[in-house]
C-alpha cells in the first residue's frame, strides 16, 4: 500500500502519466455533457417553436400539463368517433 502511494511522487513520468489519463477523462466527461445540454436545448427550443406557431402557450405547472394532455385525448376521441373501451373490447374477443 505504502509503494501505491509514494511510487506517483517518487517517479515523476508515471505522475505525469496520471495526470495526462485524468485529464483526458475529465474531457471526454465533459464533451459529453456539453453534448447532452446541446441537444436538451435543441428539443426544448423546437418544443417552444411548436407551441408559438401553434398558438398554444408554454404550460407553467404540472397541473396545466395535465389538463393540456386530457384536452388532447378527449379532442382525438371526439374526432376518431370510436371509443377506446370498444378497440379493446374488440381485441379482447378476436374480433
Amino acid at each position: 500500500m505504502n509503494i501505491t502511494v509514494t511510487a506517483p511522487t517518487v517517479n515523476t513520468i508515471l505522475a505525469i502519466v496520471a495526470v495526462i489519463v485524468t485529464a483526458l477523462l475529465l474531457f471526454a466527461f465533459i464533451k459529453r455533457l456539453i453534448g447532452l445540454v446541446a441537444i436538451s436545448l435543441c428539443l426544448l427550443l423546437l418544443y417552444a417553436g411548436y407551441l408559438f406557431f401553434t398558438g398554444q402557450r408554454i404550460p407553467t405547472s404540472k397541473s396545466d400539463i395535465f389538463k393540456h394532455g386530457i384536452q388532447q385525448i378527449d379532442k382525438l376521441k371526439n374526432q376518431s368517433g370510436v371509443d377506446l373501451k370498444t378497440i379493446l373490447n374488440s381485441k379482447e374477443t378476436g374480433r
